[in-house]
């Protein structure tokens, strides 16, 4: 399904999920992806980024968890035209553990946020993507120091990339342990995969 100016909805590269949708995603609001390991919530970011692809709006794709290297070759391995896609790579390398990268003094909250928002700004700006995929949104969490910083750090950080032009896909490892409410309440819609 395509992007009709009909209904201006953007489709998710999913025509079954297009259909549930009433034809694709409101422009210029967030949804949140959630569900466990495994369970498709990338592939699902790769349908959305890569559908499309040939209007030429720039893509981008924000990773907090695996790698460049190991999203571009499972993206490719599933057929994916990946290459077509910017990547900000902002998970943790081998360099982190083998240069003792810890923090002693300060904790990684008081540390990380503000370099990983200057990396985000800065990427978003020059590049001005129509659909950003954050994969996820759940490490975000552990650069902040409680709850509240959290919520007020993603609600922020949406509104940018709305503002910006963009709609947005996130993903969340919601669980009992680990719950993902405050996520939800904050989207402008949910896709949760079992």
């Amino acid at each position: 399904m395509t992007k009709t100016s009909q209904n201006s909805r953007l489709s998710s590269g999913i025509v079954g999920l297009d259909a549930v949708l009433g034809g694709g995603l409101p422009p210029r609001q967030t949804y949140l992806v959630r569900g466990g390991p495994g369970c498709g919530k990338t592939t699902l970011g790769w349908h959305f980024l890569t559908n499309e692809i040939e209007d030429g709006d720039p893509r981008l794709f924000i990773t907090l968890g695996e790698s460049l290297a190991q999203l571009k070759r499972n993206g490719a391995a599933s057929g994916f035209p990946v290459q077509e896609v910017h990547v900000l790579d902002l998970s943790i390398d081998a360099d982190f553990f083998v240069q003792n990268q810890g923090y002693d003094i300060f904790s990684a909250a008081q540390v990380e946020q503000a370099p990983l928002s200057a990396l985000i700004v800065e990427q978003v700006k020059a590049l001005k993507p129509k659909r950003v995929f954050i994969d996820s949104m759940t490490q975000l969490r552990y650069t902040t120091t409680d709850a509240f910083q959290f919520r007020q750090q993603v609600v922020g950080f949406l509104r940018f990339l709305v503002h910006e032009g963009a709609t947005v896909l996130f993903t969340s490892e919601g669980s009992q342990e680990d719950p993902d409410e405050d996520l939800q309440f904050i989207s402008d819609g949910i896709t949760a995969l079992p």
